[in-house]
């Protein structure tokens, strides 16, 4: 909209006046006055933001069009969250249709924990695969002694374990592990990275510690994923990752 400058006058004077009236018309424009400025009124129809927690959910409410407005766009934001928008209007909104966020459990990356925590901890947010049941195992029988009880030399830890009732034996354990923590949506493959496992003596107690190694690399497989599943699902919709 081009002002007129009798429009710029009276929008100047109205300004003075602000105290007193707050909302204020020229021509079909509705203008509002607020700590002695003045901006244009834009109204923003858009429906209410549908928050969801799965994408084949917010896939079901956009096949049922459920969202209120037709969906223009599709973005995947991060790994965990995903944002669907509507056309954007004649005032430059984009409407923010739906909010999707995964629900997913969190690991304690870089923080020692003693062995019966880092086994329940694996057991709960990794996906079973021959490393991450080696790295349970060992958790379970490390033992120690007042012995040298560890070796590492970059490649493998070596510990004692204990090795039937009362007998001991040496076992090794892969670093880095390959190993699929649930870091994204479920409908989608967990991205396969790896980490790199140590154990530490304290006050007597053992604890083990993961350390992510892959330099965040998941987190793009992962968005990835995301928007493949989507574009599956919804053809017809672009979808930005």
């Amino acid at each position: 909209m081009t002002m007129t400058k009798e429009a710029l006058e009276f929008l100047d004077n109205q300004s003075v006046k602000a105290a007193e009236k707050a909302v204020f018309e020229v021509g079909e424009d509705t203008f509002l006055i607020e700590d002695g400025r003045v901006r244009r009124f834009e109204p923003n129809d858009a429906p209410q933001t549908i928050e969801s927690h799965t994408l084949s959910g917010v896939v079901t409410a956009i096949k049922e069009n459920l969202l209120g407005a037709s969906v223009k766009s599709i973005q995947v934001v991060s790994p965990t969250k995903v944002l669907v928008f509507g056309k954007v209007d004649n005032f430059g909104n984009r409407p923010e249709l739906a909010s999707v966020e995964a629900i997913t459990p969190e690991f304690p990356f870089e923080s020692y924990l003693d062995q019966e925590k880092f086994q329940i901890k694996m057991r709960a947010n990794f996906i079973a695969n021959d490393h991450r049941d080696i790295l349970i195992k060992f958790a379970g029988d490390v033992t120690d002694t007042n012995e040298q009880s560890y070796s590492d030399d970059g490649i493998t830890q070596r510990a004692t374990v204990k090795d039937g009732v009362a007998s001991k034996a040496v076992a090794e354990v892969p670093s880095p592990a390959v190993l699929k923590p649930y870091r994204t949506f479920n409908e989608v493959a967990q991205p396969e990275s790896e980490f790199i496992y140590r154990i530490k003596k304290s006050d007597g107690d053992i604890y083990m510690a993961l350390f992510e190694a892959d330099g965040g690399a998941w987190a793009n497989e992962a968005m990835a994923n995301v928007a493949a599943y989507l574009e599956a699902a919804l053809p017809v919709t672009p979808v930005i990752a």
